[in-house]
């Protein structure tokens, strides 16, 4: 049973004396552990079916409903997405996507087609 400590992510990238590389190692190996604790692997190794069952709340399912439609997402691309706003609910300990985490998601994706 993983008792983790409640961190927001966007806490995560604050540059406070208390979110330390131990803190934030932390962190990620508490969503490593409830990960394979629902799901046996982690969620980059998430099957297509396992992807299509994640629980979404109905604002994510819009917003990504959207996104997709809007910047002509291939499959994969989709898939990484969901696979991403779900590690990021599991940041979060949150049991469904929600539109946040899937809007924080999103923003990695607009910062990777602006970075060189």
């Amino acid at each position: 049973s993983v008792s983790p400590s409640r961190y927001r992510p966007h806490q995560l990238l604050q540059t406070s004396s208390s979110l330390t590389s131990a803190v934030l190692r932390q962190r990620v190996s508490e969503a490593r552990a409830i990960q394979i604790a629902r799901q046996g692997v982690n969620n980059a190794q998430l099957t297509i079916t396992q992807l299509t069952n994640l629980p979404l709340e109905s604002a994510a399912k819009e917003l990504l409903t959207t996104a997709a439609t809007q910047w002509h997402l291939s499959v994969r691309a989709y898939h990484r997405l969901l696979k991403v706003a779900r590690t990021i609910a599991d940041l979060d300990h949150a049991e469904r996507i929600a539109e946040a985490h899937l809007s924080e998601a999103l923003s990695f994706r607009t910062q990777n087609a602006i970075m060189p």
